[in-house]
């Protein structure tokens, strides 16, 4: 009597233990689902962002120039506007009161995953200093200072060298010449305000990983744009270029005579015709090799004109006519609806490109392979079918007519296979794209490009699960 006592006690710790082990099966599963969907949206907002800067877009520097004042306005710590030609670095400069605020926070004082570009708190606020450190997040998809990483190579740098730093007094050009690689903590590179440029140029040259052929000797104001690189928690990446104050166009001066030339027969325009008039009947043609012989009713006659010489037109040389900006490669060709959406949905990749492999997508594996075969309840799960039978077979022998059994045993049995079968697909499918793409010897991040998939095959898994491998509630109550 003790022994059925213990037996049955036995089996309510069994069926409580399982019963647990679903619902925490259950609820990890979907914390990891919701966690997953919040960390892709976490991803595509942080993308987006970072290449919206907050205020309206400028097509041209003169642009920028003109907003000077209201920028300075509308955003309160501004300082000045940064431009690097053939990238995504357009954005307005902003300081903080030190180094940390507006790696943070965006440009208006909000809290932000994307930070803002910033000017170290140690610079001058009128840039008078000559030498200036701005501050970037390094941001997968190129936004924000992501595209400092292009600048790792000499040939890069050597095509893409200008730059423009436009501030309410003076507007400044900038030639990128060279590219370190660094700690966060090095004070050669950190260290800011009026120095001897001399020894700053000496540590570049010799710490240079790209560099170009400028002529850095005359160097009067430098320019260090910085943000995170490598696998490393304080490693940086630093581009340098040298400032100079943009001369002024000189202004094109107007022909003082507007007169359209009547062209000739012959196909030469003479120049335009300058009457002078001390004696009525006088006209004087400039022609270089004009007499004038100051005669009153003399008409002086201009020299035959050679036919052979070139003809004279107003228009300008085909060669003459300004090149046609190149395309933005960077902005990409016409794309198909799908591809624009697996770009929307797919995170950019981290700051290490492949060298990564994400926390997220092992989760995702762990909790698919755990669904299919589900080591702590293996027994409950795949004894379903003997344990119907069982009951099926009890419910006969007390006289219970087969078309009111408790359980179609056939039915659920075919769906149960194709359940596990599916589950398995899913699993083998999922472990086979975590070891291709996953690199566990590398730094780890939240996710990459693969989570998207990894997290589909995970909602595979637990809708095979509940619909097809589980028999319905009230069909165990009648049991």
């Amino acid at each position: 009597m003790r022994f059925l006592k213990g037996k049955g006690l036995l089996n309510l710790l069994s069926i409580a233990g399982t019963r647990v082990l679903v619902v925490a099966s259950a609820l990890i599963g979907s914390a990891m689902i919701a966690f997953g969907g919040y960390s892709l949206y976490e991803q595509i907002y942080t993308r987006n962002r970072a290449f919206d800067s907050g205020v309206q877009r400028f097509e041209n520097a003169e642009q920028i120039e003109a907003a000077q004042d209201s920028l300075k306005q509308e955003i309160p710590d501004y300082r000045a506007w940064l431009r690097v030609t053939d990238t995504h670095i357009d954005y307005p400069v902003v300081q903080g009161e030190d180094d940390l605020h507006y790696a943070k926070y965006d440009i208006y004082g909000k809290t932000s995953l994307t930070g803002a570009v910033y000017m170290s708190a140690d610079n001058d606020k009128n840039l008078q200093d000559n030498y200036i450190v701005i501050y970037g997040h390094h941001m997968d998809n190129g936004a924000m200072f992501g595209d400092l990483d292009r600048f790792s190579s000499s040939d890069f740098l050597k095509a893409h060298q200008e730059g423009l730093l436009i501030t309410a007094d003076v507007t400044y050009e900038i030639t990128f010449f060279a590219a370190v690689k660094t700690d966060a903590y090095d004070e050669n590179v950190y260290t800011v305000g009026n120095r001897n440029l001399k020894d700053l140029l000496s540590f570049i040259q010799a710490n240079a990983i790209a560099h170009t052929d400028a002529d850095t000797s005359g160097a009067k104001k430098i320019l260090a744009l910085s943000t995170c690189a490598d696998a490393k928690t304080n490693g940086r990446l630093v581009l340098f270029g040298m400032l100079a104050k943009k001369q002024p166009v000189a202004p094109t001066p107007e022909p003082e005579n507007t007169n359209t030339p009547t062209p000739i027969q012959g196909g030469v325009t003479p120049e335009p015709v300058i009457t002078d008039n001390p004696t009525p009947d006088v006209t004087v043609t400039p022609t270089p090799e004009l007499t004038v012989t100051p005669t009153p009713e003399l008409t002086v006659t201009p020299t035959p004109v050679v036919t052979n010489e070139p003809t004279i037109t107003a228009s300008p040389r085909p060669s003459e006519t300004a090149p046609s900006p190149e395309p933005d490669t960077r902005q990409g060709e016409k794309k198909s609806w799908t591809d624009r959406l697996l770009e929307f949905l797919t995170p950019g990749g981290s700051s290490y490109g492949d060298k990564v492999w994400a926390l997220l997508n092992l989760i995702s594996l762990v909790v698919t392979i755990y669904i299919f075969v589900p080591l702590l309840r293996l027994r409950a799960k795949y004894g379903r079918i003997r344990k119907m039978r069982e009951i099926n077979d009890r419910a006969v022998k007390t006289g219970v007519p087969e078309r009111s059994l408790p359980y179609n045993v056939k039915r659920f049995a075919k769906r149960f296979r194709i359940g596990v079968i599916i589950e398995a697909v899913l699993a083998v499918t999922s472990l086979i794209v975590f070891l291709i793409t996953e690199k566990l010897r590398y730094p780890m991040v939240l996710i990459d490009k693969w989570t998207p998939l990894m997290l589909l095959l995970l909602i595979g898994s637990f809708v095979a699960e509940f619909l097809l491998t589980r028999q319905r509630v009230e069909e165990d109550e009648e049991a």
